[in-house]
């Protein structure tokens, strides 16, 4: 499930508040899409959805003003996803928006995937020269089972089809 194969783009593609911190340097060529930035990405959307909707009255609140950032230049989108994961002030800050009903249920899963990219970080920081090391995963640290692990939940498993020796 961790392997998926390169996106093909020849350009960035997503949307870019929600886009993966990876994705938004600009080295002059357009950086691999990694499974990983995936389930980056829906972690943005899920700490956007718990700022932005009040799930009781089903109404779209404002924008704070910390997460409207994460549609300005990449630079500063950057610098504000990155704060946010590797800051626990930063993080309370933002989290101090989400609405109450929603609080008890979605403030431990946003905590708990910080702590995980934040890990993602600072083991990457820590394997730069290290030739064996593995980026797709940040050494293991982002996979589809730990992003569930840090949910508290376990993935459900595909089980092949059944195959009828019969009809063979």
């Amino acid at each position: 499930m961790d392997q998926v194969e390169s996106s093909t783009a020849q350009h960035r593609t997503g949307t870019f508040p929600f886009m993966a911190r990876d994705l938004l340097f600009d080295s002059g060529k357009p950086p691999p899409h990694l499974y990983r930035h995936d389930l980056e990405s829906f972690f943005y959307i899920l700490v956007w959805a718990a700022l932005r909707y009040d799930f009781k009255l089903g109404v779209r609140l404002p924008t704070p003003e910390r997460i409207q950032i994460w549609d300005s230049s990449m630079e500063r989108a950057y610098n504000a996803k990155q704060s946010m994961i590797a800051s626990m002030y930063t993080r309370d800050m933002i989290l101090s928006h989400v609405q109450p009903q929603s609080r008890d249920r979605l403030v431990p899963w946003i905590i708990s995937l910080a702590r995980l990219f934040a890990n993602g970080c600072y083991a990457q920081g820590h394997a730069r020269n290290n030739p064996e090391w593995d980026q797709k995963t940040l050494g293991g640290w982002i996979t589809f089972q730990k992003f569930m692990e840090a949910l508290g939940r376990e993935p459900r498993q595909l089980r092949p089809p059944q195959v009828d020796s019969a009809t063979l």
